[in-house]
């Protein structure tokens, strides 16, 4: 594989970074490059050694990234009606005076639907049982469903996206989510 481009214009085939797979990727409180236009400018690349296992994934972030504790700030689904898996996001536990000395991240905030501080770290994941998602995805996939979240509600689709996978557990089919459209 050719080396990846950093130029968000960049035409090599095969060489831009938002469409190289990745395991991980943090959503940053402020954007990683002078244009903080897009989601995408707050996306950025954080591959994990550790994938697949909470407890190490938590030991590896808290290393890697400084975080004195860990913990699940959200669930969110993906902007094209994905209902067996979402994205997980691990965030910084803070204290309430921790929280208020941090930005907010705002495109976090959006996409889960309450006040995030600092960075968040996400991955993909699901309901416990065999997966049927690629662990792996691009930034242009995940920058996408940050700009879909600017349309709807996050606790509608999770609502939405839950009952769907619900309902095929007891053999109906997936329910069609009203204002989803597949891309």
């Amino acid at each position: 594989m050719a080396t990846a481009c950093s130029v968000p214009a960049c035409i090599k085939p095969g060489t831009l970074l938002s469409a190289l797979d990745n395991n991980c990727y943090l959503i940053r409180a402020t954007a990683t490059g002078t244009d903080a236009s897009t989601s995408a400018d707050y996306i950025q690349p954080f591959n994990l050694q550790s994938f697949g296992s909470e407890v190490d994934e938590i030991a590896e972030l808290k290393q890697r990234l400084g975080w004195k504790r860990a913990a699940l700030e959200g669930k969110l689904y993906d902007h094209i009606g994905s209902d067996t898996w979402y994205y997980f996001a691990y965030g910084p536990e803070l204290s309430a005076t921790e929280s208020t000395a941090m930005p907010e991240n705002e495109v976090a905030s959006r996409c889960i639907g309450r006040t995030i501080h600092g960075d968040i770290a996400v991955i993909r994941s699901g309901p416990v049982g065999p997966t049927n998602y690629a662990e792996t995805f691009t930034k242009a996939e995940l920058a996408k469903t940050a700009e879909f979240y600017k349309t709807v509600m996050p606790d509608t689709v999770f609502v939405e996206r839950e009952q769907s996978r619900a309902m095929r557990k007891f053999g109906f089919p997936g329910m069609t989510v009203p204002g989803i459209h597949k891309n």
